[in-house]
């Protein structure tokens, strides 16, 4: 999630001006380039997190459950829609809060991987929907 590199680039932006002016005080500008680089690396690890989070796409086709992601080693899972046996809904306290859970595909196959989509909007809705498309003649249950 992107919650942690926000945090830690908002925490080292105070830190890194708070310690440069105090280094400046002391005339070291050295130390001054240091800490800004080290907030710059932090800067740019956001960067990758927020390229890599928006690069993860979930495709249902008529027979098949395809999930594509990755930047730079582009890692593409899918699973047959028939051997689907459940479907999962993880959900964390700050999934629930900001609305977002992992979604997990079972199958009872030993040489099918198990496929989990991270960061799912709306996870109960398209849990659903999936569910409808994945097992014909699905009841939904009532809220």
């Amino acid at each position: 999630m992107l919650v942690g590199p926000i945090f830690l680039v908002l925490v080292g932006l105070s830190a890194a001006g708070y310690l440069s002016q105090v280094a400046s005080a002391h005339r070291n500008g050295q130390w001054v380039l240091f800490i800004w680089l080290a907030w710059f690396v932090l800067l740019l690890r956001l960067v990758w997190k927020l390229f890599d989070w928006s690069v993860e796409y979930l495709f249902v086709t008529s027979d098949r459950i395809i999930l594509i992601s990755g930047i730079l080693r582009r890692k593409i899972a899918t699973i047959w829609l028939a051997q689907v046996t459940a479907i999962e809904i993880r959900h964390t306290v700050r999934g629930r809060r900001l609305g977002y859970a992992e979604l997990v595909f079972h199958s009872p196959c030993p040489d099918a991987a198990l496929l989990a989509f991270d960061y799912a909007p709306y996870p109960d809705v398209l849990a659903e929907e999936l569910r409808e498309v994945v097992f014909p003649g699905w009841i939904p249950r009532p809220n």
